[in-house]
């Protein structure tokens, strides 16, 4: 019975994984513009400062 409820649990959380990737790309084609792949927490160069503040 453990099994089975962890087999889900791990199929579950690699659904959850996969689906935000495929979200991302989604976004990413209809808009190349905007930046998905960092927020502006991160430590990446598509997010400036200045484009942190308006956003929030």
């Amino acid at each position: 019975m453990w099994q089975t409820i962890i087999t889900f649990l791990i199929i579950g959380l690699a659904l959850l994984y996969i689906g935000k990737k495929v979200h991302h790309q989604i976004r990413r084609a209809i808009d190349p513009t905007q930046n998905t792949s960092c927020g502006c927490g991160s430590s990446c160069t598509g997010c400036t400062e200045t484009s942190c503040k308006t956003n929030k």
